[in-house]
């Protein structure tokens, strides 16, 4: 009696861990995405909180120059970075409450740039503001009457996930 495996038996074998290690590659491949997008997601969170403490902590100012005044602080998005800003004006009611690209002087830190593999939506709202005491909310210059989503995803739009922020300047994920 021969003792062994047929050719069949071996080339199905071959087969079945071919096809195991295939999917083993392919969700690897999007867990590590998943994990660069919940990095991202924790990062962007952590910055609109340190923007939000900024504007709770800064209530009393001092003019910078001449009486330009801090009027309160924001975060500035785009699709691949985003940016803590401080709205500087002489007389904070007449402040547009929105970031100006062309005053180096409002930037607040370093630009963040997010991970090549992930994208921020920045359709829905693109500038959120924090104006002391309270602090007020301002989506894009405006003040916040409704929640804002921001929406980021991975460079295939495969997954996203979802930041809320209502008018209170609460954060919540889905």
């Amino acid at each position: 009696m021969n003792k062994g495996f047929t050719l069949i038996e071996s080339l199905t074998v071959i087969a079945i861990l071919a096809l195991m290690t295939s999917f083993l590659i392919l969700y690897n491949r999007t867990g590590e995405r998943q994990i660069v997008l919940l990095r991202e997601k924790a990062n962007l969170i952590s910055t609109i909180l340190k923007a939000k403490n900024l504007a709770l902590s800064g209530f009393i100012q001092e003019p910078l120059v001449g009486n330009v005044v801090v009027c309160g602080y924001g975060i500035y998005l785009e699709e691949s970075q985003y940016l803590i800003y401080r709205d500087l004006a002489s007389d904070c009611n007449a402040s547009d409450r929105r970031y100006t690209p062309d005053n180096s002087k409002e930037l607040f830190g370093d630009i963040i740039k997010l991970s090549p593999v992930t994208i921020l939506n920045v359709e829905e709202v693109q500038d959120i503001f924090f104006a002391p005491p309270v602090p007020d909310i301002f989506f894009n210059g405006m003040s916040a009457s409704s929640e804002k989503n921001i929406i980021l995803s991975d460079i295939d739009h495969t997954t996203e996930v979802t930041i809320n922020i209502n008018n209170a300047g609460q954060i919540t994920t889905q």
